[in-house]
């Protein structure tokens, strides 16, 4: 159950998604009017679109000081397309650090300064004829009919760690390298076929100490030596397949996916002959799984229907005791090659609500998690008599706005679910000033997760003696004031 709990949470993070903040994604191109166009206003216009601001949260034990510029660019020749975007971002980070030896902590207080620079886009577009559409290089997919809940798009590998201010799902997206061929066989059909060569991941996990520790006794050693990923093997490369049909009676749409679940997971071995668990390992697991998608326009309001399965690991591992001691837990261990997990299916089902009107906009979403064992599984657990009873999860979503005035440039409202990089609820005001600039203010209470991935939480700080060691960043209480401030280029 733990393992669920710990995807419960992750799933969240996926759930706060398009609040129309003036903070939008560079799908489409959009014109700003001058007067007195000069011809390069013209094409910086029509060929560029970019951002740049400011970002400050300050919580009780920590706070952050983020600078970030984006900047993307389109040019077309008749058929052939090319589309870049670049993103730089330079944070400061106030907080406690701690440094593990032995069973002695060090605690310190430091301000750490990252910089993020990266290509998040850098593709080829080619309309080779009316029914087929190539694409080719880095860029970011989007799946799915759900603004705040994608259980479809929960297939891609989402960025935890972009600008807490991007609300947007195409921008909580890790950019992956991609060969797309699109076909249109006839009138409102679209088949979309995906080769992707490289497994991606942000290296998320759920922080152990054991890891921690781990790291710090070997400083040669990183988090990749404690997860077991496709990356260099065979059997790397990922595939998918989506068929859309679009109808007076809504959009439909499946999706078939064979690749790699994104979140490394738990994947404890037990030693026979000392009765130990080498618990500290991580592994990716293996998806060939089918998402449904369905969504209907009624006047201001959208509604939407999605599903898919994922297949995941349960965690078989007595809470007492000497396993030594239990003869069928090691028969089980034994024929289960060592492995002191076994399959779990979650059947992951949202259904949406989202509201467009004049003054207001409403976003409400249900979600229900079905998780199920297989046989070998259940054998395992009444191994080691444990229940093995699978409940169902559900997991509300919520986000309520109005616009304050008569026009559509304040709007203050409250929402609750995934808020960039992390998961908690938030009172925020919006003010857009000119189209051009954004103040956004807010009263937060988060939960980062830069917490649940180990190399995130790692930095390099020089200690009293001037020597280099290998800090890890102190948990505290996320809750506080924020403000972000956002000039569009």
């Amino acid at each position: 159950m733990k393992r669920i709990l710990l995807l419960v949470t992750l799933i969240a993070t996926l759930s706060y998604g398009n609040v129309d903040l003036g903070l939008e994604d560079f799908s489409e191109f959009e014109t700003i009017s001058y007067k007195q166009d000069s011809g390069f206003k013209n094409y910086w216009d029509e060929h560029f679109i970019g951002r740049t601001g400011l970002y400050y949260i300050n919580s009780i034990d920590w706070n952050r000081f983020s600078k970030y510029v984006t900047l993307a660019y389109e040019e077309s020749w008749s058929r052939l397309k090319v589309n870049t975007e670049l993103r730089f971002i330079h944070s400061t980070l106030n907080a406690k650090f701690v440094y593990y030896e032995g069973f002695e902590d060090t605690e310190i207080s430091a301000a750490v300064d990252t910089t993020d620079f990266e290509f998040r886009q850098l593709y080829i577009e080619y309309d080779i004829n009316d029914y087929l559409n190539v694409s080719l290089g880095k860029q970011t997919i989007v799946w799915g009919q759900g603004s705040y809940m994608s259980p479809v798009d929960f297939l891609l590998p989402p960025d935890f760690f972009s600008l807490k201010t991007n609300m947007t799902k195409k921008e909580r997206r890790v950019p992956l390298e991609v060969a797309q061929l699109n076909i249109y066989p006839i009138e409102n059909v679209e088949v979309q076929l995906y080769y992707l060569p490289k497994y991606k991941t942000m290296d998320l996990g759920s922080l152990d100490q054991d890891i921690q520790e781990g790291m710090a006794e070997d400083p040669t050693k990183s988090i990749s030596d404690f997860i077991d990923t496709p990356v260099g093997k065979k059997d790397e490369a990922q595939y998918a397949i989506r068929s859309m049909y679009y109808s007076k009676w809504g959009t439909f749409g499946i999706t078939y996916f064979e690749g790699w679940f994104w979140l490394p997971l738990p994947a404890p071995t037990v030693d026979i002959d000392s009765g130990d668990f080498n618990d500290e390992f991580l592994k990716v697991f293996k998806q060939r799984t089918i998402g449904l998608e369905y969504s209907k326009v009624v006047g201001n309001s959208t509604y939407s229907l999605e599903y898919v399965r994922l297949n995941l690991p349960q965690t078989i591992t007595p809470l007492s005791g000497n396993i030594l001691d239990n003869t069928d837990y090691i028969l089980w261990i034994l024929g289960n090659n060592y492995k002191a997990y076994a399959d779990m299916h979650l059947d992951i089902v949202s259904t949406g609500w989202d509201y467009n009107g004049d003054r207001w906009t409403t976003n409400l979403y249900l979600n229900y998690l079905f998780p199920s064992l297989s046989e070998n599984a259940k054998e395992g657990l009444e191994s080691i008599d444990e229940s093995y009873e699978m409940t169902v999860i559900p997991l509300p979503v919520i986000n309520i706005a109005r616009y304050i005035g008569s026009g559509e440039n304040k709007l203050a409202g409250f929402a609750f679910g995934y808020y960039g990089a992390t998961v908690g609820g938030s009172l925020y005001y919006v003010h857009e000033f000119d189209e051009v600039f954004t103040l956004r203010v807010g009263l937060e209470a988060l939960v980062d997760f830069a917490e649940l991935r180990p190399d995130a939480l790692e930095y390099k700080i020089l200690d009293e003696n001037g020597e280099e060691q290998s800090y890890w960043r102190k948990n505290g209480i996320n809750a506080g004031p924020s403000v972000a401030l956002t000039y569009k280029l």
